[in-house]
């Protein structure tokens, strides 16, 4: 018979009770942050507008004489209709494009746009705005001075927050 051996049969360690980590607090950002929605609404009106237009172009096009340049020219902004109803409705309304803005962020001397990729871009030079009926756009440049243009509609913004976003954006003038 073999005696009874356990392999490392010494005292086990015993773990001095820590105390329990405490989540560090997250760097409040500065500035006014400005959350965008979809716009079911919006997205309705432009398709609605964007499908008579292109259904307009496609008659004209098809009641003019094959290989004129009327034909072609009706053609084309059919094609033109289509491809800037759907990047309107998909991506300014809906924001359903990776590279759609989610978010928009006014810091002190910067201006914050996350996309729905999770990317995030920083106007940090020549920041401007115009200011339309129902729409803003913003402008700017980023820290590699490359130009960036982003409208904004305002079913995007909820209950009238799109004035509240022209005031923040006043000290860029």
């Amino acid at each position: 018979m073999e005696p009874d051996t356990q392999e490392g049969a010494g005292p086990s360690p015993v773990a001095a009770p820590q105390a329990p980590e405490t989540p560090k607090p997250q760097k409040e950002r500065p500035g006014r942050v400005f959350d965008l929605v979809a716009d079911g609404r919006g997205a309705m009106v432009n398709g609605a507008l964007f499908t008579l237009y292109a259904a307009v172009s496609l008659v004209f096009s098809v009641r003019a004489e094959p290989n004129s340049v009327w034909f072609y020219v009706f053609y084309f902004l059919t094609f033109l209709a289509v491809f800037q109803g759907v990047t309107i409705v998909l991506r300014q309304c809906l924001h359903l494009f990776p590279k759609s803005t989610v978010r928009v962020e006014v810091l002190g001397k910067a201006l914050r746009i996350t996309r729905r990729n999770g990317g995030e871009l920083e106007l940090i030079r020549d920041i401007d705005y115009t200011r339309r009926k129902n729409t803003l756009v913003l402008q700017g440049k980023t820290h590699d001075n490359q130009a960036y243009s982003e409208v904004i509609r305002q079913g995007t913004l909820p209950d009238g927050d799109l004035d509240t976003l022209v005031n923040a954006l006043k000290r860029f003038r």
